[in-house]
């Protein structure tokens, strides 16, 4: 179970209400849960998933060394055209794989949404997770997405 604050505003919110399928990422030896009706891709080294109806969607990808402040600066760099305001990065902690997470909030073409970020370490290399939320369906889509990330776990 994490250590810290859940990225879910409201309750404590970690187990699936649905049936759920495995996927596994061998090179960084992390496997998690994503409900079963959720579309799956691999696109290189990085699993794509989201709601069949599109949102809220993930990717998950590996990322070589530890995770560390050179990740989070080269996260916030390559998303500065998507995000207008940073908040803080906390450490965290889930089932033992320690990292950091940290939100955005962007506008897009007439869309407000949210990013959230999560490194995790792990046989020495770095899980990064990008989830998109749209600012219109935001706490259901923490309430699905929440369980998600309390399920990454080492294999």
């Amino acid at each position: 179970m994490s250590q810290c604050s859940s990225i879910v505003p409201i309750g404590d919110i970690k187990e699936f209400r649905v049936p759920t399928k495995t996927l596994t990422m061998p090179s960084l030896s992390i496997q998690f849960q994503v409900p079963r009706d959720w579309k799956v891709e691999y696109v290189d080294n990085a699993i794509e998933t989201e709601d069949p109806d599109l949102f809220p969607s993930m990717r998950l990808a590996p990322a070589p060394g530890s995770c560390s402040s050179r990740h989070i600066s080269a996260l916030k760099q390559e998303l500065s055209g998507m995000i207008q305001r940073w908040d803080p990065v906390q450490s965290r902690t889930i089932n033992g794989l320690r990292g950091f997470s940290w939100e955005g909030s962007g506008y897009r073409e007439g869309l407000e949404y949210t990013l959230f970020l999560l490194l995790l370490e792990n046989r020495g290399g770095c899980l990064v997770t990008v989830v998109f939320i749209p600012d219109d369906i935001d706490i259901e889509s923490r309430i699905q997405v929440e369980p998600i990330i309390q399920s990454i776990r080492p294999m």
